[in-house]
């Protein structure tokens, strides 16, 4: 009877929850209508995404899109946000910087562990300069926080975009190393005429390894008096790169234990949870929890242990790690206890494709590699990559399989709890997730990936994914770089000698392809001039993958074959009578034989290449073969004539606007 009773009430206060939900959208709280009296699960789903989608159009129309500029922005200030939300402040580290920004002088270099709450301090420190009346114009660059922010010249371009946007400087933007740390510098400079400006850039160390940028050569040595750079790094090429400039440094020490007994409650309230205070105690007089991150990291397993009266024995558990490495060891252990049920070496799966993925991997592309095999891929469509590449054979059924249909992905239901779980611990970085420190990043290569040919097992299965997707932007970015990490360099040089693929590769980043084929040619007895031996002798079609491998090989010493393809459109250019592309082909050649010190050839080249600008009215393919022109001219000595053709070249440029 009671228990009726009890079920008798409980409907009586969902019919009162219900009525009032009607309620309010009658007075007009709520906008949307609630769904009532819907078939199903499929068909109330139906509806709920109807409206998510009705709401987001009224709140974003169609237009309202930012540009990449402010996409990038909103990136390194969400990610500045997560660094802000729980911080035990430092005053006299706040004075340090108020005063660094406020005087003259070198930049400030910010140390400290790993972990130790460096971007937190500039994070905070950061959003309170922001907030002054008096607040200069600041500029924050997290390193790692987006796939873009590491790359030296992207960092540098969005920090010469911010630059122009807010000064309306007018800056040109080059792409060419040389040419974008001058501007850079002088973007500095011109900002620093109109205005004060304070640069935050953290975790230099985290910056990619490509034109010596970890050496730090795009850094002017001297900055002008009007712009404040505050910026971290760990040991390392930059930190070296530092000391040699001798800037002064600020140490962010590790917590005190009275900063550690403020923010264990403070850490805890945002999820309404508290720690007795003989527990918060111990915790705090824990050396290990010195460091913010074990700290930080310990709090949250704790936060989810559902056991009250186990608590203790927890806490035993995760002090027995005596650093944040060890630490995430057992964090992995207890994910792997409480979410592999239903999904057996989930975690070790899931971990090991984050830690191969080279920016992170996005969840669908997670929960695909995570689901089920569709039916296997037939051998008549396999055989004759597979016969081409002997390396595949040990493969070769996990690879069928995954070429395939694409199968199941795993159950959001199964892969949800342990991503709540690691929320802490993983970053998103314009959608792509991936581990949010180094630490976690080395206990999964401890527990799962000792042997380096696990390793390179990890990327070749990635790069068994990427292989089997459409033609786009995240395979291209991943593919070539998970075989070179799988050191499968017959795939690889298969996969840059496939034209679409190759012309894709080339518009995305030409260092890299070149990159590629260095890693190539020392890894194996594989040669880039063979592999594009059809565009040398005019075997392969298509004018756009021949062009590109014509400057691939005439930038990577092989101006012969350079040469031969230059000619060859050439002649194809005259017979079809094309002359915009006769043009271009000629200053190819002329650049090729100037590069070989066949002066008087080259020039002549750009004669007609000029000649043709001018009856074409191409101004942009004119004032080029001016300047390679002037090159030559400057090459033999004849300075004023050289200058005479530098100087109309700069007429049409600016002409142009470019």
């Amino acid at each position: 009877m009671e228990a009726a009773a009890w079920a008798e009430a409980r409907k009586l206060k969902l019919a009162a929850l219900k009525e009032r939900i009607r309620q309010a959208h009658r007075d007009g709280e709520i906008a949307l209508p609630p769904r009532e009296n819907f078939a199903g699960p499929t068909a109330l789903g139906e509806l709920v995404k109807n409206d998510l989608c009705e709401v987001i159009d009224a709140l974003f129309p169609e237009g309202s899109q930012p540009d990449p500029l402010t996409r990038e922005a909103a990136e390194h200030e969400g990610f500045a946000r997560s660094r802000a939300r729980v911080y035990v402040e430092r005053p006299a580290l706040f004075a340090a910087l108020d005063a660094h920004a406020a005087g003259d002088g070198p930049p400030l270099v910010v140390l400290g562990e790993s972990g130790g709450g460096k971007s937190a301090l500039l994070a905070n420190w950061a959003r309170r300069l922001r907030e002054r009346d008096d607040a200069p114009f600041v500029i924050e660059h997290y390193i790692g926080a987006t796939p873009a922010s590491t790359d030296w010249a992207a960092m540098l371009r969005r920090i010469l975009g911010e630059l122009d946007r807010h000064f309306a400087l007018k800056l040109e933007i080059p792409d060419k190393p040389e040419a974008l740390r001058a501007a850079f510098a002088n973007g500095l400079y011109r900002a620093a005429a109109q205005g004060r400006v304070v640069l935050v850039l953290d975790g230099l160390n985290q910056i990619e390894d490509r034109d010596q940028a970890p050496d730090l050569v795009w850094l002017p040595p001297e900055l002008p008096p009007n712009v404040r750079l505050a910026l971290s790094t760990l040991e390392g090429r930059s930190r070296e790169a530092l000391r040699e400039r001798g800037w002064p440094t600020l140490a962010v020490d590790l917590l005190s234990v009275e900063e550690r007994r403020g923010l264990i409650p403070q850490y805890l309230r945002q999820y309404s949870k508290e720690l007795s205070p003989v527990r918060t105690e111990r915790l705090a007089k824990a050396a290990q929890t010195a460091s913010p991150l074990y700290l930080r990291t310990l709090l949250e397993e704790l936060r989810q242990w559902g056991d009250h009266n186990t608590l203790d024995g927890r806490i035993d558990h995760y002090l027995g790690a005596a650093t944040p490495r060890e630490l995430f060891v057992k964090v992995l252990e207890g994910w792997e206890q409480d979410f592999e049920r239903e999904r057996p070496d989930l975690v070790r799966d899931a971990m090991v494709r984050l830690w191969a993925a080279r920016r992170g991997l996005s969840e669908v592309e997670l929960l695909e590699m995570l689901g089920h095999a569709g039916e296997p891929l037939p051998r008549a469509h396999w055989s004759p990559i597979f016969v081409a590449d002997a390396s595949l054979v040990s493969r070769s059924l996990e690879l069928l399989e995954m070429l395939g249909h694409a199968g199941e992905p795993l159950p959001r239901a199964h892969w949800s709890p342990l991503l709540l779980a690691a929320d802490a611990s993983l970053v998103s970085r314009s959608g792509l997730l991936g581990f949010a420190h180094d630490y976690l990043r080395q206990a999964v290569e401890g527990r799962y990936l000792a042997p380096p040919k696990a390793q390179q097992a990890a990327h070749a299965g990635l790069a068994d994914y990427f292989a089997a997707r459409a033609l786009g932007p995240r395979k291209v970015d991943e593919l070539p770089w998970q075989l070179a990490r799988a050191q499968e360099w017959q795939r690889l040089a298969h996969l840059l000698a496939e034209p679409e693929f190759f012309v894709a590769a080339w518009k995305a980043n030409q260092f890299e392809v070149k990159a590629y084929w260095v890693q190539i040619e020392a890894g194996s007895a594989l040669r880039m001039v063979q592999a594009y031996q059809g565009a040398i002798s005019g075997e392969a079609t298509g004018r756009e993958f021949v062009w590109d491998i014509g400057l691939l090989l005439a930038d990577t010493g092989h101006p012969d074959e350079a040469l031969a393809i230059r000619q060859r459109l050439a002649e194809q250019d005259r017979a079809s009578g094309n002359l915009d592309s006769l043009q271009a082909s000629l200053g190819g050649q002329a650049n090729v034989l100037y590069a070989r010190g066949q002066l008087d050839q080259a020039m002549a080249l750009h004669k007609e290449q000029e000649r043709i600008c001018r009856q074409l009215g191409n101004l942009d393919g004119f004032q080029a073969s001016l300047g390679n022109q002037a090159a030559i001219l400057y090459a033999r000595g004849q300075f004023d004539q050289a200058m005479a053709l530098m100087n109309e070249q700069e007429r049409i440029c600016r002409q142009l606007g470019n």
